[in-house]
């Protein structure tokens, strides 16, 4: 700091000082460029909009459930409809998938092609979270049968998901 700056409670610091001593109250970090504390759960400084970095300490260890969801009849669905009636099918397909989950407790982590990676217990672990994405696969696939497409006049494809 140089003369005339002000150290975090507001006093004028003499040159050459850091106030290196700053303390936050429980729950709060300090923002590693101003210094003004945040909760805990705060992405973004207020002051400064700098990204705060928490120090998680000592991972956690937790048991996650993850159900891997595939859409099998994909490249059959692929070569007999056009891109956007099949862009159509997977939009509904995530659409449903991501409320299924959530309904159940998990989160989709991610997408790929024509499958979803859901997790249960990640960010609130529950003693039956194997139990719910059973559940969940269950609903998803019977939730699958109304994403057959009869597009144009084409007979109904035959989808399936394996979860």
């Amino acid at each position: 700091m140089t003369g005339g700056e002000r150290d975090g409670d507001g006093t004028a610091a003499p040159e050459g000082e850091r106030d290196d001593d700053r303390t936050e109250a429980p729950g709060e970090v300090a923002c590693g460029r101003c210094g003004v504390a945040a909760p805990t759960s705060a992405r973004f400084c207020a002051s400064c909009g700098a990204e705060i970095a928490v120090d998680a300490g000592d991972p956690e260890r937790r048991r996650l459930t993850v159900l891997f969801v595939d859409l099998s009849g994909y490249t059959t669905l692929t070569e007999r409809l056009d891109p956007e009636d099949v862009r159509a099918v997977t939009n509904d397909l995530f659409a449903m998938v991501t409320a299924t989950v959530e309904r159940w407790g998990g989160r989709v982590d991610n997408y790929q092609g024509d499958g979803a990676m859901a997790v249960f217990g990640d960010r609130v672990a529950r003693e039956d979270d194997p139990e719910r994405a059973v559940r969940a696969a269950i609903d998803i696939d019977a939730g699958v049968a109304a994403l057959r497409p009869d597009v144009a006049g084409r007979e109904p494809l035959a989808l399936t998901v394996h979860s």
